[in-house]
């Protein structure tokens, strides 16, 4: 079951560094202070209170993000998961989860963090190639990303890997192999930030100046969902694409991909690629033509039934959404006259007695084989 998580935020708390591209305050509010243990216990217990309200069974958590949770004093550290810890204990929490740095991750941290029953550590790891990383000022190599993830699963904590793509210096390869070992690494989600230019970051100079270009939302929506298709032959969930929109992001924001369903049009482009990789292709005719036709194409396309893609209604906005975005691409990864598709909204007696899976995108959807073409369901863990 999916939880309602409370997010709690520490702007630039334990940080020990300016990162490039970082204006925390551009996306949670100017001057938000850090909160209280006070404040904390009322967040989550409110939190609770809604829920029994409205009959919301989802299991709560805490988030604290923001900053470098695992940087901050130790005694504030403690504070904080004193109160996380004992709402646990009382079962008015369910799980306790924290983003920090890549450089401080300690034993000593990571002993703290188990003391106090934590579940899942968030790393900022942003990218696993050299040139991104010290462009953006991060200040750690890649292989000491790769052991702070390896020692956060070390310690039986969930471990979810941050990645940004499009950082300055990072090439389509670089995001495409930092997608490909932050699988390797089986954490138990990701999350994908494509970069954006906010105000009153170094970031914003270097753009000022014409030393970067931030990728459009069509060229954002191409490499994400590369990344996307690692993350899914993997199974490993992806827990969300860009920053959550807000008035305050909107008033920080400068330049970059910014689109209301960004995340919707990177699993649609997904879903067109994969349906193109998996449906049948059409039979070319490649007999020479008649004689007075040689001056037409030797190849022509048989005609044939269209192919069947049976797609749950869950679904119907990959597909439908944004002015056909999804079937569009398709023809276009296709064919406009070579291929069709049909899309029945409800589909039955579609599947085979012994469907054969093809495809697998947790969270999202499942393909399977057909005497009829395809089937595309709802995948569920």
């Amino acid at each position: 079951m999916k939880r309602k998580i409370v997010p709690l935020f520490f702007p630039f708390a334990g940080c020990t560094a300016r990162c490039s591209y970082c204006n925390q305050w551009g996306v949670v509010g100017e001057g938000l202070a850090v909160p209280t243990p006070q404040e904390v216990e009322q967040s989550v217990r409110r939190a609770r209170e809604e829920q029994v309200a409205s009959g919301d069974k989802r299991p709560l958590e805490v988030g604290f993000y923001g900053g470098t949770f695992t940087g901050m004093i130790p005694e504030l550290q403690e504070e904080m998961l004193s109160v996380a810890s004992r709402l646990l204990e009382e079962g008015v929490l369910h799980s306790i989860r924290v983003s920090t740095h890549p450089s401080h991750v300690t034993p000593e941290s990571l002993a703290l963090l188990s003391e106090h029953h934590v579940e899942t550590v968030e790393l900022g790891i942003q990218s696993f190639s050299q040139a991104p990383l010290e462009l953006a000022g991060r200040g750690y190599t890649p292989e000491q990303a790769r052991e702070a993830c390896a020692s956060v699963r070390d310690a039986g904590i969930d471990l979810v890997v941050q990645l940004m793509a499009f950082l300055p210096g990072a090439s389509e390869q670089d995001d495409q192999e930092s997608a490909s070992i932050a699988a390797s690494l089986d954490p138990a989600g990701v999350r994908i930030f494509p970069t954006l230019v906010l105000s009153g970051t170094g970031l914003e100079r270097t753009w000022q100046d014409g030393l970067y270009t931030p990728a459009s939302v069509p060229e954002t929506v191409d490499r994400v969902a590369s990344m996307l298709d690692v993350f899914c032959q993997t199974e490993i969930d992806v827990l969300r694409i860009g920053l959550q929109d807000s008035v305050t992001l909107r008033t920080s924001y400068k330049a970059g991909p910014v689109h209301p369903a960004l995340g919707e049009l990177c699993w649609a482009e997904l879903l067109a690629r994969v349906l193109a990789r998996s449906l049948p292709k059409p039979k070319q005719d490649d007999r020479p033509p008649p004689p007075d036709r040689l001056t037409k194409s030797r190849i022509r396309v048989r005609r044939q039934p269209p192919a069947l893609v049976s797609i749950a209604p869950s679904l119907t906005s990959l597909l439908y959404g944004h002015e056909n975005a999804g079937l569009n691409r398709l023809a276009d990864l296709f064919g406009q006259e070579s291929f069709n598709v049909l899309v029945e909204k409800e589909p039955a007696g579609v599947l085979p007695s012994r469907p054969e899976p093809l495809y697998l995108a947790p969270g999202r959807f499942l393909l399977r084989s057909s005497s009829r073409g395809i089937r595309v369901e709802k995948h569920t863990d």
